[in-house]
């Protein structure tokens, strides 16, 4: 109906969906509750696993909860439904589009979407597909091939706690910056 709001569908992708996806997330949801938004994450790993008590106690840290979490993997299908795909890395973002080229204009580091989405916000009705298709796609190919090695987020798996932490607090703030982008256009009234 014209003049609705739209609630996007947000997907977090990493290497196997146990503790950077899953973790950014639950914050992109908790972050977004009132918004309305669709969020999920998955990885390219086989998935059913849980996830290991590490991410359990970032989250728990951060006031989210994943012990229930199972780890999903990355499909064809998962992928269509999702109207924003956000991933950990630049490599995982190339990959994604290497295996189909119609993703380009959705795929985004975590990093390179809070940036580009502060710099390029949704009109009123918010974060559609069709809108970032539009606006997206003139991008320049060097953002995705990875020209800053800063916008990737660190596998923390098999890493001490301080990485851990280091990996939670990058995500945590990559995440307020796109809610407080997304926040005002997703929850704003519909108009007739």
């Amino acid at each position: 109906m014209a003049g609705e709001s739209v609630r996007p569908s947000l997907l977090f992708v990493c290497t196997a969906n146990m503790c950077r996806s899953p973790l950014a997330a639950a914050l992109a949801r908790r972050a977004l509750s009132d918004a309305g938004a669709e969020v999920a994450s998955a990885g390219f790993l086989p998935g059913g696993h849980q996830i290991p008590a590490d991410t359990v106690r970032v989250a728990t840290g951060l006031g989210v909860r994943l012990e229930s979490h199972q780890s999903t993997q990355l499909t064809p299908g998962i992928l269509a439904l999702a109207d924003l795909v956000i991933t950990m890395t630049r490599q995982q973002a190339r990959e994604l589009v290497a295996d189909d080229a119609e993703l380009w204009p959705r795929v985004f580091t975590i990093k390179q979407f809070a940036r580009w989405i502060t710099a390029h916000r949704p009109p009123a009705a918010g974060l559609s597909r069709a809108w970032l298709e539009a606006e997206a796609s003139g991008r320049h190919p060097v953002e995705m091939l990875g020209a800053d090695p800063d916008d990737d987020v660190i596998d923390p798996m098999g890493h001490p706690p301080r990485v851990w932490n280091a990996v939670a607090h990058e995500l945590v703030a990559a995440v307020d910056e796109i809610a407080a982008a997304l926040r005002p256009r997703l929850s704003s009234p519909s108009t007739p």
